[in-house]
């Protein structure tokens, strides 16, 4: 479709044992999903359930073990790293820890005029540090920060650069991997502002990378749930929050703390996410599912549609039938 900028079929990932002989780890397992040009896709779960390998192998950090990636029309998963080269620009990335990202002995401004020059953006280094100044402005410095180190600049002023770099070249789609998760509360919600407000001016693609349902809820369009490297649940944000049609979605929702005076029953996932290694039969949620009966071992629920644009990889919708899912 011409309003599909990024489409992921069937996206497989594996990564070989820390243990000598040990099994694989499969890290990611068939995952697909469409993203709309502007549209921002939240991806939660637990640690483990593979959200950031997925954005790491849609922008090709990691090579996918089978499925397609197209961004705009380009195939990159099975593109060659010449090719890879050619089309970086059109997607970026934002990573979780803004120190270990920028490199403390280049000043601020060099690290965006570096990144307009491996792309050929500005035909004169004159254009490129306009370039740059613009940038600083965006992101809510003045132009002396060019002169800074990332070590005379606090966490949030690093992230803050960190984005500004991703949006030098001018994006067609960004990549936020945990990008608030390393900051204190106060700063997060400064930086989410900032992402929400440069994406409506800029209008680029974003996927949201989160452990944090709340900031999830805020900043995203639609949300993909997943839990040991499969999509469990994905819809429309205010559907997910409101309608969870997956029991692993309701355990996640009730955790978020609720300020209203009305009580919410609070659901305790048993143990711990199950070994991506040797991972259950059927349903891999079944082991930790309050809703778990005999057939969720040995049949593998497909991601299927139980509401217009909202899918659920749950073979008891029975559940819901009544909107029991329903938050209050």
């Amino acid at each position: 479709m011409q309003d599909t900028l990024i489409s992921v079929s069937n996206l497989t990932k594996w990564f070989p044992s820390r243990e000598r002989g040990g099994k694989p780890v499969q890290a990611v397992t068939d995952v697909s999903f469409d993203l709309k040009r502007g549209e921002v896709l939240g991806l939660v779960g637990e640690s483990g359930s593979g959200k950031s390998t997925i954005g790491q192998s849609i922008i090709r950090l990691h090579k996918p073990d089978s499925g397609r990636i197209d961004i705009d029309g380009i195939d990159f998963a099975g593109a060659s790293e010449r090719a890879l080269r050619r089309h970086r620009k059109l997607i970026q990335m934002v990573f979780q820890d803004p120190s270990s990202s920028l490199n403390p002995r280049i000043r601020i401004g060099d690290v965006l005029l570096e990144a307009l020059a491996i792309h050929g953006i500005g035909s004169t280094r004159q254009e490129r540090r306009k370039r740059v100044a613009e940038l600083l402005d965006m992101i809510g410095f003045s132009p002396d920060f060019a002169q800074r180190y990332p070590h005379q600049l606090s966490g949030g002023q690093r992230q803050r650069v960190g984005i500004a770099r991703a949006l030098a070249v001018e994006p067609k789609a960004l990549i936020a991997d945990e990008a608030v998760s390393a900051l204190d509360v106060s700063i997060q919600a400064q930086i989410i502002q900032l992402l929400a407000e440069l994406r409506r001016k800029l209008s680029f693609t974003l996927i949201f990378i989160s452990h944090d349902m709340n900031v999830v809820e805020y900043i995203s369009d639609r949300v993909a749930v997943l839990y040991l490297g499969r999509i469990v649940e994905m819809g429309p944000a205010r559907d997910i929050f409101k309608r969870p049609r997956h029991p692993y979605t309701e355990a996640l929702l009730s955790a978020i703390p609720d300020p209203s005076s009305r009580k919410r029953e609070r659901i305790i996932l048993q143990g711990d996410i199950p070994n991506p290694s040797n991972p259950p039969s059927g349903c891999v949620f079944r082991t930790r599912c309050r809703h778990a009966v005999e057939r969720c071992a040995t049949t593998v629920p497909p991601l299927a549609q139980v509401l217009p644009g909202h899918q659920s990889a749950c073979i008891r919708q029975e559940l819901y039938q009544n909107d029991m899912g329903q938050r209050s």
